[in-house]
């Protein structure tokens, strides 16, 4: 079984790959928060240190990009394939209303006849040597809406389709559709890779059982929860305290000096400790007063009581 790490922003960042890669492994492909490309620059200063090779050294690593614009995805392609990346992935399924609006993400899947044009358009121009992959959703609001998404999808040459089978109206609610991927991995021409609700090796094992043909799967919230997931599904031990609190404040530090200030890391450590939290429902009080710290100092005092 393949393991990939899904894309979330303001969290995934080359910092968080490379500790979770050096402490715990078992992720065998890393995705970028999505890169949204802009004019004349193509890519902001933030975005190009995310993919710097040297920023990510050992990672197999795969940027996601976020855009409507044949003409912005082959400039990206073509930076990227200059720096050495062969697969580049695009963003179908990002729900966020910021994004939706803009017809972004699966804003894109409301109009398919756009999206099947713009694949036209990105797959004639592509340069040599580069592969194009896919993470979407369903739909926008029905789940039927994927038949005629995997039509257009089974017309390119894509090398690898991110199912998360939810549409885009569902954000993260209701459960997933479990139907409609049965009919992404049958009727797919490229494999597929299942993503969405993945947080705790029952989790995975329900999926393996009803899908056994599935060898790939992406996990975003239930890995950022629990960093020795793979691990654990893999057969080894479950993730200790001792463990947890050393990758925390191995992943502070690495912020600290990366920013230049434990101020900043501290924010950064807040949105891992909401996903952390959610597998201590009975020290939700202090993950509360810990997100709520309003300086480093009452920060790491309450990290410190959390684990004593």
């Amino acid at each position: 079984m393949e393991f990939y790490l899904a894309p979330m922003e303001g969290i995934t960042g080359y910092v968080y790959r490379n500790q979770l890669h050096k402490d715990f492994g078992g992720v065998t492909k890393f995705m970028t928060p999505f890169l949204a490309p802009v004019p004349k620059k193509v890519l902001k200063t933030k975005e190009r240190r995310d993919i710097d090779v040297d920023n990510n050294e050992g990672i197999p690593l795969v940027p996601q990009v976020l855009t409507k614009s044949v003409e912005g995805m082959l400039q990206v392609m073509e930076l990227l394939k200059e720096k050495g990346y062969r697969e580049v992935n695009i963003n179908l399924g990002c729900p966020a209303s910021t994004v939706v609006t803009k017809g972004k993400g699966s804003g894109f899947l409301k109009n398919p006849e756009d999206l099947d044009r713009f694949f036209e358009g990105v797959f004639d121009g592509m340069p040599e040597g580069m592969e194009l992959s896919v993470k979407t959703r369903l739909g926008f609001e029905d789940p039927m809406e994927f038949k005629k998404l995997l039509a257009i999808y089974n017309r390119y040459p894509i090398m690898e389709l991110t199912v998360h089978p939810r549409v885009r109206q569902d954000f993260y609610g209701n459960e997933v559709n479990l139907e409609m991927f049965a009919y992404a991995l049958s009727e797919s021409r490229c494999p597929v890779v299942y993503n969405g609700d993945i947080v705790t090796v029952e989790d995975y094992q329900r999926i393996t059982e009803r899908f056994p043909q599935v060898d790939r799967i992406m996990i975003g919230r239930g890995l950022i929860g629990n960093p020795a997931l793979v691990r654990q599904i893999r057969g080894g031990a479950a993730l200790s305290e001792e463990e947890l609190h050393r990758f925390l404040q191995a992943l502070y530090e690495s912020y600290s000096r990366e920013l230049g200030n434990h101020k900043d890391a501290m924010f950064r450590l807040k949105e891992v400790w909401g996903y952390v939290g959610k597998n201590y429902p009975d020290r939700s009080r202090a993950i509360r007063n810990l997100i709520k710290a309003k300086n480093e100092a009452d920060y790491e005092q309450m990290v410190r009581a959390f684990f004593s």
